[in-house]
């Protein structure tokens, strides 16, 4: 059996990491349209940008 304390650290642990992700993205897309260039453009760049 698990114990209880393991369980809600895990949780704390994934809530943590969900939460940081979701902050990062959305600072991330206000970033990218403050610019004027279109959504699709810059992503394309920069997929572009981190391949090479």
């Amino acid at each position: 059996m698990l114990n209880p304390l393991f369980i809600r650290f895990h949780a704390m642990k994934l809530f943590m990491l969900v939460m940081g992700t979701s902050i990062t993205s959305s600072n991330f897309s206000a970033r990218l349209s403050y610019n004027s260039e279109p959504m699709s453009e810059k992503v394309s760049k920069m997929l572009m940008a981190m391949s090479t």
